[in-house]
Parts: C-alpha cells; structure tokens; sequence
C-alpha cells in the first residue's frame, strides 16, 4: 500500500489546481485569515503563516492530523506535483473536503484552472436491509476561472445517482453512462484513467514532489473550544 492510500479519507478527495505553490499557499493563507475573522468569537481563533512542515511525504500528511468536523478545515497542506505547473492542496476537514467550490474560489481569483476528485467506498455495515452504511460517492469536476466546465459523479443516496454536465473530453469512455447498472457508469477505474489523461496522478506516492528542495508547506487556523476527532 502506498503512502498516500494509507491516509485516507483526507486522500481520496481534493484539488489539483494548474498553479505555484507559492501563489495557492498565499490565496489559502489569507482565505483562512478572512474565516478567522469572520467568526463571532474572534479572541477563539489564531491563523499560521504559511509554514514548512516537512521534507518527505509521510511527514508532510501527518501534519493534517487530527481531522475535524465542521464548517471549515483547521490545517491545509500545499505540495507541488510532478506535472509541471499543478499544485495539490489536502484539507483534514472531513466535511469540508469533499465540496468541489474551494475550485471554484481558486480558479477564480489565480484565473486558471483546476481539477476536484472524490473517490468514496460505498461501505455497508451489517447485511441487513436496514443496516447503515457510508455513502459512496465518484466525482470528477473540471473548473476554469471559478466555472464549472466538466463535470462527472456518482453518488450513492438510497439509490445510485449518475449525472454528467458540460462538454465530454475526446478521451472519455461516454458509452459506458448508460450502462444498465448505474454503479457501473463511473468507476474508480475510470476516474483513475480520466485523471491520467490529464497527467494527473493523485493516488501514486511519487506524482509528488517533496523533499529538501520542494519543502510541503502548510496552514494552521487554530479554532479553540471545537470538536476533534
């Protein structure tokens, strides 16, 4: 198992968006600050600058610990990617990690581009009709400058749910939407393949870069009083 699929979920969902770190790091940092200053309670709330925390890629993943819930993630890891010009930004907030509109806010205000995935296991607890579960959940979401250009998914809610909008990339399988069985539409197969296609590879340890010269940075926003995990 590769180190990245040891840290899930916080790896199984995120943004892969066409930028330097340094200009995302800077975007995050002072996003953080606006949330920090926007709680009622400002004395609570205390934002980091944007910090080295590690020269290797199972140091810089621990700094995401613990997770949280709630409505904003209390630590940010920012690390460059082999694909030249692509920065990948995790979030330890359970929650809030798996809403693609932190694309839209970044594509928005660096006018590029970025790329959401979601990969959620569909776990079901017990055998019974009635036994809980996790929701599994396959999306693909494609922004340009804060529009939402291309967008794919998958969600388990009682039932399967497909639904695609924008235009299709001449690389997708789109034949395979309508298969008869709707969890068989989006695959993680198939989002793993719709992501090389774009050179990205968020799921392989060494897709990124991080060691002495490609420091990880991170973002802390320390929320007093709140619940962790």
């Amino acid at each position: 198992m590769s180190i990245v699929e040891q840290y899930l979920p916080i790896s199984r969902t995120g943004h892969i968006v066409k930028a330097g770190p340094a200009k995302i790091r800077e975007l995050l940092w002072d996003h953080a600050r606006r949330t920090a200053d926007g709680y009622e309670s400002k004395n609570a709330i205390s934002v980091s600058a944007a910090s080295e925390v590690a020269t290797d890629l199972e140091s810089a993943l621990r700094f995401l610990d613990p997770l949280v819930e709630g409505l904003y993630p209390t630590r940010q890891l920012i690390l460059e990617t082999q694909r030249t010009g692509w920065t990948r930004v995790f979030s330890n907030n359970l929650s809030f990690a798996g809403l693609p509109s932190r694309g839209a806010f970044l594509t928005k205000q660096l006018k590029t581009e970025s790329v959401f995935f979601m990969l959620q296991p569909h776990l079901r607890w017990g055998t019974k009709s009635t036994s809980g579960c996790e929701p599994g959940a396959i999306q693909f979401v494609h922004y340009v400058r804060g529009e939402k250009q291309r967008v794919i998914e998958l969600v388990y809610d009682g039932t399967w749910k497909f639904s695609e909008s924008g235009e299709p990339f001449p690389f997708e399988h789109t034949e395979k939407y309508n298969a008869k069985n709707k969890a068989e539409r989006f695959t993680r197969e198939m989002l793993i393949d719709l992501l090389a296609h774009l050179k990205l590879y968020p799921f392989e340890d060494d897709f990124y870069k991080v060691d002495s010269r490609h420091v990880a940075r991170g973002i802390t926003l320390n929320v007093h009083r709140r619940a962790l995990l």
